[in-house]
């Protein structure tokens, strides 16, 4: 069965909604570790089908710097199950990186459950680094309940030198320590375009955000947004926890309450050996309860927020749009 003939199965329907309740057709192999089709090639990728093939790729750590396309929506509420509780066991860590390639092509992996309070590198990806090149696109983590204690992420507990596009994360990130975001725990180098976070986060310790909790050193997020709240300890934003070292926000904004026992500011949460890395950024000053410009960030009203004339120099055309019954009437990515 060829790649195009899976793509034209009607059952396997791609996600597409700011808020989606995707379709999942059952799982026949959802209980069972799977040898995915494919050779891992970037020709001939291994196709991820089933639950049990996502399985597979985390138990094969020799798998971790190969191509990967994902065919279908993917119900993983068997992780519940996993590990005596711990749940699933994320792709890549401190020892063995993700360095390869996976393409979610528009579908959805759904309820995934991670319960690893006192372990680091955590998220569906532990630890991506694919030097100089797209390791994740169009993927969509959909009601993750994920815990950890040290870079922890919705969709990724530590991006280094790689590229993210067109990926979303919906549900809970928890972080026993430091460093968690809804989409991103912790990056140096990264590349994030179009991504998006609706995820409620709660750390600790330093580094908490909506989007990602620290910006080590030379990270670019172009066009991406965050709605939840967000709580931490100190360098806590609605955003990002922490933009350093030559980092840069372009074209970002978020929404949520922010609170933190230490510093907490409704953008990026602090900023280091850098003035103004927050370019055409914005935040709902009246949901976070904040008014700072911490980083360059605009507080604005709620109504603001919902008005296209807000957004300087934003592209409306191909890029955002912006709808009073879409996405509770703040911008969104368009398909």
């Amino acid at each position: 069965m060829t790649l195009a003939h899976l793509r034209s199965m009607p059952n396997l329907r791609k996600v597409r909604a700011v808020t989606p309740t995707p379709p999942v057709p059952p799982d026949p192999e959802i209980n069972v570790v799977t040898l995915p089709l494919g050779d891992g090639t970037e020709l001939n990728p291994y196709i991820i089908r089933y639950f049990g093939n996502l399985r597979w790729v985390s138990d094969n750590t020799a798998s971790w710097d190969k191509y990967f396309i994902q065919v279908r929506n993917i119900d993983a509420v068997y992780s519940l199950q996993l590990d005596s509780g711990a749940g699933f066991d994320p792709i890549g860590n401190n020892s063995n990186k993700f360095t390869g390639y996976y393409d979610g092509d528009e579908y959805s992996v759904s309820n995934l459950y991670i319960n690893r309070p006192t372990e680091d590198y955590v998220g569906l990806f532990g630890y991506s680094s694919r030097l100089n090149g797209i390791s994740i696109k169009d993927l969509f983590l959909v009601g993750v309940n994920i815990t950890g204690k040290s870079f922890v992420g919705g969709l990724a507990g530590k991006v280094i030198k790689t590229t993210i596009n067109d990926c979303y994360t919906t549900g809970s990130v928890v972080c026993t320590w430091g460093s968690s975001g809804g989409m991103i725990g912790v990056s140096n180098e990264g590349i994030f375009n179009r991504c998006h976070s609706l995820c409620t986060v709660a750390g600790v310790s330093s580094y908490t955000g909506g989007f990602i909790g620290q910006c080590a050193s030379s990270v670019i997020i172009n066009n991406s947004y965050s709605i939840g709240n967000v709580s931490g300890g100190g360098a806590v934003g609605g955003f990002a926890g922490n933009l350093g070292n030559g980092s840069v926000c372009n074209q970002c904004y978020c929404s949520g309450t922010v609170s933190g026992t230490g510093t907490a500011y409704g953008f990026v949460g602090a900023v280091t050996l850098w003035t103004t890395p927050a370019t055409g950024c914005y935040y709902d000053s009246a949901i976070s309860g904040k008014s700072d410009a911490m980083g360059g960030s605009a507080p604005k009203t709620t109504a603001q927020m919902k008005l296209e004339a807000t957004f300087v120099d934003w592209n409306f055309t191909t890029i955002w749009a912006i709808d009073a019954l879409i996405n509770s009437g703040y911008p969104y990515l368009r398909d």
